[in-house]
């Protein structure tokens, strides 16, 4: 599977889960409101919430406190509406995948892999 495949199918589902979970739970937003700032669908943030998308990774990425962290920094982002987290989707999966290596996952490098290692 090519890196961003991975991403997409794995990662990133991850991290909108994290992220999604605790939009609504600890912060107090609406599914509605949420899915505007992540840029997804209602449906998908309630899937979401209720665990029945994007579990396979969280956990393992939640255990990192260097991926907490910069979700940590996402999410304030994401309450005070600034800026774009388009980046910050990258970071995150390009510091995944540095976890799951490590934890003896194979997995490729993409683009931003690249340019950030120069």
């Amino acid at each position: 599977m090519l890196p961003c495949e991975v991403a997409a199918r794995e990662i990133l589902p991850a991290i909108r889960c994290v992220l999604a979970e605790r939009l609504v739970k600890e912060k107090g937003f609406t599914i509605y409101k949420t899915a505007k700032l992540l840029g997804i669908t209602p449906a998908a943030v309630q899937n979401y919430v209720r665990n029945r998308r994007g579990t396979y990774m969280k956990d393992m990425l939640e255990a990192d406190p260097h991926i907490s962290q910069m979700i940590d920094e996402m999410l304030e982002l994401l309450e005070k509406r600034k800026g774009d987290i388009t980046d910050y989707y990258c970071m995150l999966c390009s510091e995944s995948k540095v976890y799951l290596r490590k934890g003896g996952r194979s997995i490729g490098s993409c683009f931003y892999d690249e340019v950030r290692t120069r």
